[in-house]
């Protein structure tokens, strides 16, 4: 997966603008299944797509620098067409900055994942 970021940014030349620490953060939790969408689903192409055993909840995770995660409250049918904007002004989603350190902790507790010691 870090090789389609890679890829892209060199083309583009922005791959000072990557930042793998936060796609090994998501995949660090014990996850169900992870993808990237194709072009033009609902805006996130860029983003990581991650779903959990013990919740419905996704996570939408992007290794872009500028890019927030997202944790999504609602059925893929939902929100799929959705923007990020409508999402979050709709109470779907939780927009979480990758700001501070703390940024983790609060993906973990919008998906009620356990502190683990």
């Amino acid at each position: 997966m870090h090789g389609h970021y890679r890829e892209r940014l060199q083309h583009e030349g922005r791959i000072d603008r990557l930042n793998q620490d936060r796609l090994a953060t998501a995949t660090a939790l014990r996850y169900k299944e992870w993808w990237v969408p194709t072009e033009g689903f609902g805006g996130f192409d860029a983003y990581n797509i991650i779903s959990f055993e013990h919740t419905n909840k996704v996570l939408l995770e992007c290794p872009i620098y500028g890019n927030a995660a997202y944790v999504i409250d609602a059925p893929e049918e939902v929100w799929q067409e959705m923007t990020k904007q409508q999402l979050t002004e709709s109470g779907l989603a939780v927009r979480i900055p990758h700001q501070g350190a703390n940024w983790p902790a609060k993906v973990r507790q919008a998906l009620d994942i356990a502190e683990t010691a």
